[in-house]
């Protein structure tokens, strides 16, 4: 099923950058978390973001100008939570549903001797 796909890492990079920072503000949340408590963290990305996204400016750019994150994370924490290749969020579920359902179809498979399912279904 997915033997043609190409992955142009360039072009997803490029994608992810089109958002100012925003798709990775989860990542921030996480690594401010520990200092911040969750509900804390995610208000103050939360307000930095919105004010971001207002005035037309880079995520990167509100948070490094925000004492209450830079008494935490340094510049360089900031960068590479901000850096999609650093962080995975929610896609470690998705990835072993994924495989669940592959060895399930497989097994079957196996027992009936048919192919599997050449379709992803949503469960």
């Amino acid at each position: 099923m997915l033997s043609g796909l190409h992955v142009d890492v360039a072009r997803m990079r490029e994608n992810a950058g089109m958002t100012g920072g925003l798709i990775m503000t989860e990542s921030v949340v996480a690594r401010l978390s520990p200092v911040l408590g969750r509900a804390g963290a995610q208000n103050l990305v939360t307000r930095l973001a919105t004010r971001a996204a207002e005035h037309g400016q880079p995520v990167r750019q509100a948070l490094l100008a925000e004492p209450e994150v830079t008494r935490h994370l340094s510049e360089s924490d900031v960068d590479s939570a901000l850096d999609p290749a650093s962080y995975l969020g929610s896609a470690a579920p998705f990835i072993e549903r994924a495989l669940a359902t592959h060895a399930e179809q497989t097994a079957k498979a196996v027992r009936t001797g048919h192919a599997p399912e050449q379709e992803v279904r949503a469960r």
